[in-house]
């Protein structure tokens, strides 16, 4: 028969176990706030490509993570800040009005237009839009500069008017931009036309709105994301604690 006797200090072993909980649980939890903040920003974009149509990188990549540390418990994913006025994913995540742009609130103030301008849309012809829908610049720098208006760049005008003297082709004139009204019969909207070179063809490029739009809360950010936050964390936190665990040094 053979019998084992053990001999303890329990006070002892119960000081080192709480240096040991004190220096490995804060660095497994930290760990667990990180790789849940980038699980976290990765569904959040898998949310934008499902809830918006075709949204562009600059959407895609406006969120960042801010990680934690054993000494800052606290990580967080939130939207990278705009260089100046409100983001416009803000709109996204609570619904109302639009916030107006710039370009409308130039178009508003040096274009001759009877009517209330409060909003512009791109009709999608004549180049008025990009891929993804939005509002071309270059066709607005283009009208604006067919209309007269102060707003469009010497530069621009001056490399127009280079273009055109070395080309030197006087058959076929630019396109000519006007600004139109509402009309009952033809358009519920005002905004600026472009008729062709030969004056054949006359296309809207932009529509002029009198109200901003309205958008619904197609974003929910806040919910999901802490609905999502409850599932990934305690999974991560769980693992980390188990590898915190294994590869301490217990003396």
């Amino acid at each position: 028969m053979i019998s084992f006797r053990f001999e303890s200090d329990s006070k002892k072993i119960n000081a080192k176990l709480a240096m040991l909980a004190s220096s490995q649980i804060p660095f497994a939890a930290s760990k667990a706030l990180n790789q849940t903040a980038v699980e976290l920003k990765d569904f959040n974009r898998i949310q934008m490509m499902r809830r918006f149509d075709k949204p562009v990188k600059y959407t895609l990549n406006a969120f960042m993570v801010e990680r934690s540390n054993k000494r800052r418990l606290s990580a967080a994913v939130r939207r990278k800040d705009k260089p100046a006025g409100k983001h416009y994913l803000e709109i996204q995540a609570t619904g109302g009005p639009r916030p107006r742009k710039g370009v409308e609130k130039m178009m508003e103030q040096r274009i001759a237009y009877g009517g209330i301008l409060r909003a512009v849309i791109p009709t999608g012809k004549g180049g008025s839009s990009t891929r993804a829908g939005n509002i071309n610049m270059g066709e607005v720098n283009r009208a604006m500069a067919g209309l007269g208006s102060s707003y469009s760049s010497s530069a621009y005008t001056r490399n127009r008017q280079r273009a055109a003297e070395s080309k030197r082709n006087l058959q076929k004139r630019p396109s000519q931009y006007f600004v139109a009204e509402p009309s009952d019969g033809k358009s519920k909207t005002g905004g600026i036309y472009k008729r062709s070179a030969g004056g054949k063809k006359v296309t809207k490029v932009f529509h002029f709105l009198d109200s901003s739009p309205q958008y619904t809360k197609r974003l929910p950010f806040k919910s999901y994301m802490t609905k999502q936050a409850k599932l990934s964390f305690p999974k991560n936190l769980k693992r980390e604690m188990r590898a915190a665990l294994r590869t301490a040094k217990f003396r």
